[in-house]
C-alpha cells in the first residue's frame, strides 16, 4: 500500500494513515507493538478525518501485533461506527493469524475480509464505495469525480 503525492499521510506511533483518492482510509500496521493506547490514537485521527461519516477501510497488518483483550473490546465497539467495510491485507503468517483472531473473537456488523494482495482488497472494497463521499474528499483536493472503473487494476491502467 503506498498512498500518493496529493494526499497527506499521518505517521502515528503504531500505524501510518492515510485516505485514497477514492475515500478509503488506509492504514499501514509498523512493526511495533500496539495497545490501548496506540489504539485511541489512531481511532481519534480517523474520527476527525471522518467528520461522522463512516468509510471503507483498507488496513496492512503483515507487521502487525497481537492485541490484548482490553485493545480488542475497544476495536469490537468502533468499528461498526467508523467502517461500512474493512478489507485486511497480510503478506505474514502473524498479520493473518491477528486478524482471523479478531473476526472469530470478536465477529462484527459490517463485511470484513482478509487478503494476500492489495488489489484483491481494492477489487472486493469497490462494491461498498460511496460516491458521495468520494466526491467530497476529490472537492476538498480541487478535482472532480470520473466513472469509476470495474477493477482496481484497469483504474492503474
Amino acid at each position: 500500500m503506498r498512498s500518493n503525492d496529493e494526499v497527506q499521510v499521518y505517521e502515528l506511533t503504531s500505524t501510518t494513515v492515510w485516505i485514497d483518492e477514492n475515500g478509503i482510509i488506509c492504514a499501514r500496521y509498523k512493526d511495533v507493538p500496539s495497545n490501548l493506547e496506540t489504539f485511541k490514537e489512531t481511532r481519534t485521527l480517523i474520527k476527525k478525518l471522518l467528520n461522522g461519516r463512516r468509510a471503507c477501510a483498507l488496513i496492512d497488518v503483515t507487521h502487525a501485533w497481537p492485541q490484548d483483550s482490553q485493545t480488542r473490546e475497544l476495536a469490537a465497539s468502533e468499528i461498526p461506527s467508523l467502517y461500512k467495510a474493512m478489507a485486511f491485507v497480510s503478506r505474514s503468517e502473524v498479520g493473518s493469524m491477528v486478524v482471523k483472531v479478531f473476526m472469530r473473537l470478536k465477529p462484527q456488523p459490517i463485511p470484513m475480509k482478509l487478503f494476500h494482495t492489495e488489489k484483491e482488497a481494492m477489487n472486493w472494497l469497490q462494491q461498498y464505495l460511496d460516491d458521495d463521499l468520494v466526491q467530497n474528499v476529490l472537492r476538498v483536493r480541487g478535482r472532480r469525480l470520473q466513472k469509476r472503473p470495474n477493477s482496481y487494476e484497469e483504474k492503474q491502467a
